[in-house]
């Protein structure tokens, strides 16, 4: 297996533990620990942690090495406002077209916060294909990658339902932009109020004091 084939295939696999929880928020990832799980050398773990500082899903002290990230209330307050801009900007350009609300198979309340921040990622990938612009794309995906984390931490936050999310796909099923977009403030509108809420509930995941 080629270098560049291991290197991905190693990238993809700390990704997704980095947003299912499974390298907790706060932990210290060490390159050769991660290797021998991982079964692959210590650098291709490296370079796939350094492509994941870039995307912001790792962060690396020089003096401590690579750690998982713990979001900041500001912060997280900070990246649900970026996310309704990006997800705003592609139901716009995308206002002719119209999501398929049963393909997507939404629930009302998933059985798990796990499936609900699938479900919650699934949704904001079909708005981001509304868009012809790569870009934008590209930028919604990296963003529900970095809330991915969050949202796991919405579901109890929360109290578990997020109807508020199905509305926004009912919406844009209709063809409704106006109300789909009123629907995607109250939906960022209510995460950042609970902003304090999810930060404490990411810390409890990771084991730190709240």
């Amino acid at each position: 297996m080629s270098p560049a084939v291991i290197m991905e295939r190693v990238y993809e696999a700390l990704k997704y533990q980095l947003m299912h929880g499974a390298l907790a928020p706060g932990a210290r990832l060490d390159p050769v620990r991660l290797a021998a799980d991982l079964n692959a050398s210590a650098t291709p773990v490296r370079d796939a942690l350094h492509r994941l500082v870039g995307e912001r899903m790792v962060r690396y002290f020089p003096q401590d090495g690579f750690h998982a990230p713990i979001p900041s209330e500001f912060g997280l307050r900070d990246l649900y406002r970026w996310h309704q801009d990006l997800v705003a900007s592609a139901m716009r350009q995308g206002r002719d077209k119209r999501i398929d609300e049963a393909a997507l198979a939404l629930e009302a309340n998933a059985p798990d916060a796990h499936r609900q921040a699938d479900t919650t990622m699934q949704l904001f990938a079909a708005i981001a294909a509304l868009s012809d612009n790569l870009e934008l794309r590209h930028a919604i995906i990296g963003c529900n990658e970095r809330l991915h984390i969050s949202r796991l931490a919405e579901a109890e936050a929360l109290g578990g339902s997020f109807s508020d999310l199905l509305e926004i796909a009912h919406f844009l099923a209709k063809g409704a932009q106006r109300e789909a977009l009123s629907a995607l403030t109250s939906y960022h509108r209510r995460r950042m109020r609970a902003v304090p809420r999810i930060t404490v509930m990411i810390r409890t995941m990771a084991g730190a004091d709240a």
